[in-house]
């Protein structure tokens, strides 16, 4: 089903197993993202809007 038009999971059960073993796989190495605290100073409400880095 090039165009993902049907859901194939009730007729392709080996190639189901198949993607979830792999993604169960890559799982093992997702690194979480690294997240900061919200900054005030940078609200673009504070800037007209928009706020940049400054540097371009």
């Amino acid at each position: 089903d090039p165009n993902e038009r049907n859901n194939l999971h009730t007729k392709e059960h080996r190639m189901l197993k198949k993607m979830k073993e792999r993604l169960e796989e890559y799982r093992k190495y997702i690194v979480p993202p690294v997240t900061e605290k919200a900054d005030p100073a940078s609200d673009p409400n504070n800037y007209n809007g928009y706020w940049t880095p400054g540097w371009c």
